[in-house]
């Protein structure tokens, strides 16, 4: 279900990112879809299945913001911020769900810095007049933009959740003391 969820998720990141971006954009400011689906997956496994699923989005975000420039850059970068993050949330995975502030940070994060980064390495390689400070700036509106509809679909997630608790409504295999005293 998680698989084919984060499947329909990242289809709907790259029809927004392509076709309907601009409903989306505010002051020229436009989130970045795919990298909050690679982030949903960080967040969702705690395990390869979430460097995978960040290599997938990095790629299709790749194809999809690389002009002529080599692919794999925001790949790269994103499968490289999903192990950090893998490793510093581990221990806080397994005790407790994370904080909405702590998600919030942690997207803003992410989407800066793989924002930025291929931005910059994209504009070094193509021998391209880079303004590092308009390039930083539209990254941190850009992420913030970005994680704030990440933790909106966030609580809307855990709203759902606390009506419908489908995960918690488990059969029970084992046998009752009533049943073995029958047989």
């Amino acid at each position: 279900m998680k698989y084919t969820l984060l499947l329909l998720l990242m289809y709907f990141a790259a029809v927004f990112e392509t076709t309907a971006v601009q409903p989306w954009t505010v002051f020229d400011i436009a989130p970045r879809f795919l990298l909050l689906v690679a982030m949903a997956a960080v967040l969702m496994f705690n395990d390869w299945r979430a460097i995978a699923w960040t290599a997938v989005c990095g790629l299709v975000s790749d194809c999809l913001h690389g002009n002529s420039s080599p692919l794999g850059i925001e790949l790269i970068l994103a499968c490289c911020l999903a192990v950090v993050y893998q490793q510093t949330l581990s221990k806080e995975k397994e005790e407790q769900r994370q904080s909405v502030l702590l998600t919030f940070l942690l997207c803003v994060g992410f989407v800066f810095f793989v924002n930025a980064t291929s931005d910059i390495v994209r504009g070094a390689l193509g021998n391209n007049a880079l303004d590092i400070v308009s390039t930083i700036e539209w990254s941190l509106w850009s992420s913030l933009y970005s994680a704030a509809l990440f933790i909106i679909g966030v609580l809307c997630v855990r709203k759902i959740k606390t009506f419908a608790p489908l995960s918690r409504r488990r059969v029970s295999t084992e046998l009752t003391n009533q049943w073995k005293m029958l047989t």
